[in-house]
């Protein structure tokens, strides 16, 4: 009879553990990549003549640079409110397959909403990454602390170089903050190829990468939802056929 592992038991209480674990994951250069970024984001911010605290609201609610980036650029166009606000959200659909890929991989039988709820607002592009390189590592009663300890971290730092950036302004050139704008989307992309561990995860990885720029023109707003499901889906069926012709 095989007995379950003792590392996957739903029954277990949080290991806050993972939390310490999180944090020190999350300082290294996962944070230093965020930081360029965000000191990008409070200069388009100061540039575009919004204030400080618009800035620090935009990260404090929205949590994810595309929408944070797309909001002060049709700001700066004069856009109305109700625009803003719909291509905003339809930027956020992208997040929607990572929170449930996610979360069930940390929930336990009783589960925490509460924390599942902080856990679904903090999981963007870094933190899902991270979650998705360290998870086979940790127990499951430590991996709802590793998130949040990831989040912690990288949400109290990203507010304060938002204002670093804003203040900046006139030191970095719109063409700088841009590029480091960019240093997040780039990690991202390194570490889904430096995860990948199956010749599927791969053939996905370049399907997306083919797909995106198409499912753009198409349909902006969808595009990485779109080229997502579609380059997985037919990396799962190519695969599938690979492996049967093997065989």
């Amino acid at each position: 009879m095989k007995h379950p592992d003792p590392r996957n038991d739903p029954n277990r209480p949080p290991d806050w553990s993972g939390f310490i674990t999180g944090m020190k994951t999350a300082i290294g250069v996962p944070g230093l990549v965020m930081s360029g970024s965000f000191i990008g984001f409070g200069a388009l911010v100061g540039g575009s003549g919004l204030s400080l605290g618009h800035g620090l609201f935009m990260t404090f609610t929205m949590w994810a640079l595309p929408a944070q980036v797309l909001f002060v650029q049709l700001y700066k166009q004069g856009a109305p409110v109700l625009a803003i606000a719909l291509a905003v959200s339809l930027t956020a659909v992208r997040l929607m397959p990572m929170v449930v890929g996610l979360l069930p991989r940390v929930r336990m039988r009783q589960p925490h909403r509460l924390l599942e709820f902080i856990a679904a607002h903090f999981i963007a592009a870094t933190v899902w990454i991270l979650a998705f390189l360290h998870f086979e590592h940790l127990d499951r009663a430590q991996r709802m602390p590793f998130i949040l300890g990831v989040s912690a971290a990288l949400f109290s730092s990203m507010l304060g170089l938002t204002a670093a950036g804003y203040y900046l302004v006139h030191e970095l050139p719109p063409l700088a903050a841009a590029g480091l704008i960019f240093l997040t989307p780039a990690f991202f992309f390194i570490s889904l190829i430096a995860g990948a561990k199956r010749r599927t995860d791969l053939i996905a990885i370049m399907l997306g990468a083919i797909l995106g720029p198409i499912a753009y023109s198409v349909a902006p707003g969808f595009d990485m939802l779109i080229a997502g499901l579609a380059g997985g889906t037919l990396a799962f069926f190519i695969s599938g056929k690979i492996n049967g012709t093997k065989k």
